[in-house]
């Protein structure tokens, strides 16, 4: 009988962890800034001390905070191309996720800007 119970036990377990892997996109969560770099015309500057939180929820909801206050966001993201609209405006970034680290990058072919990111969760 212990043995039976046991199998039960186990197989409810393995379903259970099953179903943790929902689906949920790796970049949903809360990432801080590192740095910015920007380059425009060849010449490249980075910031370091500005402070912003970029909050991804899983419906594809947002937020940004900064020192003006949070700023609501929606966003997709497929084939390392993120995209966000905000207050009607969308901007297309390309994404890369490794570890703990998100890079956010926006090039139209005259200005670069590179986002460095950690997570915070």
């Amino acid at each position: 009988m212990k043995k039976f119970i046991c199998a039960v036990f186990l197989l409810g377990f393995l379903f259970a962890m099953a179903g943790c892997g929902s689906g949920e996109h790796p970049i949903v969560g809360t990432w801080e800034l590192v740095s910015i770099e920007e380059i425009w015309q060849g010449e490249s500057e980075m910031f370091e001390d500005y402070e912003l939180t970029f909050e991804f929820l899983y419906e594809g909801l947002g937020t940004t905070r900064d020192s003006w206050g949070e700023t609501l966001f929606t966003w997709s993201a497929e084939g390392g191309v993120l995209t966000i609209t905000e207050r009607g405006v969308s901007e297309t970034l390309t994404y890369n996720i490794s570890r703990s680290q998100l890079t956010l990058t926006f090039d139209d072919g005259e200005f670069t800007e590179i986002m460095m990111l950690r997570r915070a969760d």
